[in-house]
């Protein structure tokens, strides 16, 4: 009887190695400290006047967890075509974008707009 407890451990550690061999390969890669920095380097509020000519859109972002998430979204608000400046507020919830008084909001609000990230034009 005491050889029993052990044969089911031998098969339980046997079945259990033999998934680790199978398991497929961790695609999840840390950041590193400078991705960590790069993406804390959004401004947290706008400075300066606004140019002439220009206007300053604000639109609320539901789904931030942490000071990270003002970099990814600073760096989408970025790459959005018209865009002249911006800040992203952990703190508010709100990103301002200074654009053209003749650009249109919704490329700028659809940006924000991804992964778990909610945006909405706020007046």
């Amino acid at each position: 009887m005491k050889v029993l407890p052990g044969v089911a451990l031998a098969l339980a550690g046997t079945g259990l190695g033999v998934i680790a061999l199978r398991a497929p390969e961790p695609e999840y890669v840390a950041p590193t400290a400078a991705d960590v920095e790069a993406h804390h380097a959004a401004p947290q509020k706008l400075e300066g006047g606004v140019p002439a000519g220009c206007v300053v859109l604000t639109i609320g972002v539901d789904g931030m967890c942490c000071t990270g998430c003002t970099g990814k979204l600073y760096d989408r608000l970025r790459a959005t075509p018209g865009f002249v400046e911006g800040a992203v507020s952990f703190e508010s919830g709100i990103a301002q974008v200074v654009v053209s008084k003749d650009a249109d909001p919704k490329p700028f609000v659809d940006a924000l707009q991804f992964d778990k990230y909610v945006a909405t034009r706020m007046p």
